[in-house]
């Protein structure tokens, strides 16, 4: 369990580099009490909970592939890089924290198994789509953030686990019974 209070750990290589287009991210996540009108929010109104900053050689995309943020309003937000016109895919679970300055302890889980995206709030899958069926997804092969993104996640980090499988719904429940704060 980390602060992540402008700290941040950098993993060296991509633990998603090597081919699998499908994982999992499970951690849990409490986020300091800001005010909606905190600076600490940055230009984008988001905090940077773990992901990448650019994908190699990738112009037409805008990189943070797989990335996970919470929002100003509470909502959870992903960002995918996929082959298509749009190539930046974003899905969005709603409420996820009761207030953005929530500060109570809450499991999230993100996954992907072929093109369907699943995010989970304390076991309960929050939102599901296939956003490309038919699209290439790519993946950063640069390092990996934790605790930032293009902003810092303000608040503290726990268990925090990343699959290059997606976890089917019992497991993702299960790291909510095993650890709950």
């Amino acid at each position: 369990r980390f602060a992540t209070h402008g700290d941040y750990v950098q993993l060296q290589y991509s633990p998603l580099a090597g081919g699998n287009t499908d994982f999992s991210y499970s951690m849990w996540l409490r986020v300091e009490d800001l005010e909606p009108s905190s600076p600490r929010w940055g230009a984008t109104g988001s905090l940077g909970v773990v992901g990448f900053t650019q994908i190699d050689g990738l112009t037409d995309c805008p990189g943070l592939s797989p990335s996970l943020w919470v929002s100003r309003d509470g909502s959870l937000q992903t960002a995918m890089c996929h082959s298509t016109d749009d190539p930046k895919f974003q899905n969005e679970a709603a409420d996820t924290f009761a207030a953005p300055s929530d500060a109570t302890w809450t499991h999230i889980a993100w996954t992907k198994a072929g093109v369907k995206h699943s995010l989970f709030r304390n076991g309960e899958m929050q939102s599901s789509s296939n956003p490309l069926a038919a699209s290439t997804t790519y993946y950063s092969s640069s390092s990996l953030w934790i605790g930032r993104v293009d902003t810092f996640f303000v608040g503290d980090i726990s268990d925090i686990a990343i699959f290059n499988f997606a976890l089917p719904r019992a497991h993702v429940r299960q790291h909510v019974v095993w650890n709950v704060y």
